[in-house]
């Protein structure tokens, strides 16, 4: 598998959002890919629905995992994808236009995911996914 990724798990998994809930998993040896609800949203009244895929250099997920992250969410389009692009660890290719975070990160210097994508990785972590 060849994951050309400079980012590893424990660069990114932070502090998880207690209200995330992983609902559904697909695991396969080296992609996972997480269904997550979201009962509290800055964008929505109601509780979201959202994918998060990850592929890893490695079987199961481990804390030095070097992973490549994708999340369906507006905030890891236009906050984060930019930067995880950079670094190779964009996992799907961008459909839409990608732009460096001029306020919220400028030059990439900090890893910052989604609350979506944190949630996966500690699921991950703490199922042996």
């Amino acid at each position: 598998m060849a994951n050309n990724s400079t980012v590893t798990v424990s660069q990114i998994i932070g502090v998880p959002d207690n209200s995330i809930k992983v609902i559904k998993t697909i695991k396969q040896p080296f992609i996972k890919q997480f269904v997550v609800i979201s009962r509290k949203s800055t964008t929505a009244i109601k509780p979201q629905l959202y994918t998060v895929k990850i592929e890893s250099n490695t079987p199961e997920l481990k804390p030095t995992s070097k992973v490549k992250v994708f999340c369906d969410c507006l905030d890891f389009r236009y906050r984060q994808a930019y930067c995880f692009n950079e670094k190779g660890a964009l996992l799907i290719p961008p459909s839409f236009v990608i732009e460096p975070p001029d306020k919220t990160n400028p030059g990439c210097n900090k890893f910052r995911a989604c609350k979506h994508i944190k949630a996966a990785l500690k699921y991950g972590l703490e199922h042996g996914i």
